[in-house]
């Protein structure tokens, strides 16, 4: 029996790299995990995953994508047990030139996105008892 069997996941970024690593490491332990992305690479993780993985497009800038992100993951298994707000962007130029509305972005997706992520999480888990 693994330790995540029965839990249920929601994981932003599972399109690469971190995310995607982490999607995997859940389901290779028992969980059935929701893999969020905004570029369409969440497919090919879920698919790498197998029965385990539901892929779902989600913009975590948009707090009501992200809500109904969460609310499609109580839908279907009743519950939320673990959410990885992962998904994010880094900046590769001196900041000396940053421009600003690259800064904003940043920060949408970087900041602003946990807070969304976060917020609907507590709320479904709170409304089932768990979490």
């Amino acid at each position: 029996m693994a330790e995540l069997d029965g839990k249920v996941a929601v994981i932003t970024g599972a399109g690469s790299g971190l995310g995607k690593a982490s999607a995997k490491l859940f389901a290779d332990y028992g969980a059935t995990v929701f893999c969020a992305d905004i570029s369409g690479a969440q497919n090919a993780t879920a698919a790498s995953i197998g029965d385990a993985a539901i892929p779902i497009r989600c913009d975590v800038r948009n707090e009501a994508e992200v809500e109904a992100m969460i609310a499609a993951a109580v839908e279907r298994f009743g519950r939320v047990d673990a959410v990885l707000n992962i998904a994010g962007v880094t900046l590769f130029q001196e900041l000396a030139e940053l421009d600003m509305a690259e800064y904003e972005r940043i920060m949408d997706i970087d900041l602003r996105g946990v807070v969304h992520g976060t917020k609907h999480a507590v709320r479904a888990m709170r409304g089932a008892g768990g979490g």
